[in-house]
């Protein structure tokens, strides 16, 4: 629960590839897919306040671009309907790492996303997933160990990745912690 305003607002707070806040379109007043994909600039604000709200719960700066946010709700046609700020303005998607951090808050029980996750009759850790600029689809597997469930990857759809290369990061090699060689010494 987050105070906002004065009023408190269910989010999920969850990191994985970004930090992100997820909260129930319901809760911002958002309750449909045309809603919050329209151009609403008191939407935008609501979301701002809950992300700043969420920030300094967190201890982060006010300014930062961390936490994001993401209003998330079930979509009529059984996916999830799903929209990101990229402060200051909207997303036109949902990043890469917002759709893996969707993932991973789907895989976790009681989420916002959990929630709406099961409100589509996702229940087997693969959700499709409706923004306004596109749709993807991610895949959140789980294991159980030790009598614990945790998350075991992530796979996400109809994104592209445009891989550089690898490289070596030399400007670590001159510190020489015993961690850093230790790391080194595997990439010889």
């Amino acid at each position: 629960m987050l105070d906002v305003d004065g009023r408190e607002v269910t989010v999920s707070m969850v990191s994985a590839g970004n930090p992100y806040v997820f909260v129930d379109g319901a809760e911002v007043g958002a309750a449909t897919r045309d809603t919050l994909f329209a151009d609403d600039p008191a939407l935008m604000d609501r979301l701002l306040r809950v992300r700043a709200a969420a920030a300094e719960r967190l201890g982060w700066p006010g300014e930062s671009v961390f936490p994001k946010i993401a209003v998330v709700l079930p979509d009529d046609a059984g996916r999830l309907a799903a929209r990101a700020i990229s402060v200051p303005s909207w997303h036109p998607t949902l990043a890469l790492t917002g759709a893996a951090c969707l993932g991973a808050a789907t895989a976790i029980e009681g989420t916002v996303p959990w929630r709406a996750a099961r409100a589509v009759g996702s229940a087997d850790g693969r959700v499709a997933i409706a923004t306004p600029g596109g749709d993807t689809s991610v895949t959140a597997a789980t294991v159980l160990r030790d009598g614990v469930r945790e998350l075991a990857w992530i796979s996400v759809s109809h994104k592209v990745v445009t891989f550089h290369g690898s490289f070596f990061i030399e400007p670590l090699a001159r510190f020489q912690l015993k961690e850093i060689g230790q790391c080194l010494s595997l990439s010889a």
